[in-house]
């Protein structure tokens, strides 16, 4: 399961955000547009949103959250991790962020 949440999942949980609900009918593709646009992700993008997912569910067992903004006069990455409180643990390197979360790089590399 990608986001973890099930329907069971109790609401307010740490770590998890539901998305809002939406009425039936609100929103219509326009197929022209669509052409070419398979129905689901390839595998090897389930895959790294997986990947990513359990990376961010590690990060939470830590009681840790990552934040990431752009800055919008010089359009950088800043990527932060946060303890429970919110508190700034460190500043990550966008790219060790995104070898983290790709798996590439191991979460413990954070306590070293």
């Amino acid at each position: 399961m990608i986001d973890r949440i099930s329907p069971n999942t109790p609401p307010g949980t740490p770590g998890v955000v539901r998305p809002a609900a939406r009425a039936e009918g609100t929103f219509k593709l326009d197929t022209a547009a669509s052409a070419g646009v398979p129905a689901s992700p390839p595998p090897e993008v389930l895959y790294a949103l997986d990947r990513a997912q359990s990376v961010l569910a590690e990060l939470a067992s830590r009681q840790v959250s990552m934040h990431i903004s752009v800055d919008e006069e010089t359009s950088r990455i800043h990527v932060e991790l946060r303890d429970a409180e919110g508190k700034l643990i460190r500043e990550v390197p966008a790219a060790h962020a995104t070898a983290m979360l790709s798996g590439e790089r191991p979460v413990g590399w954070l306590s070293g």
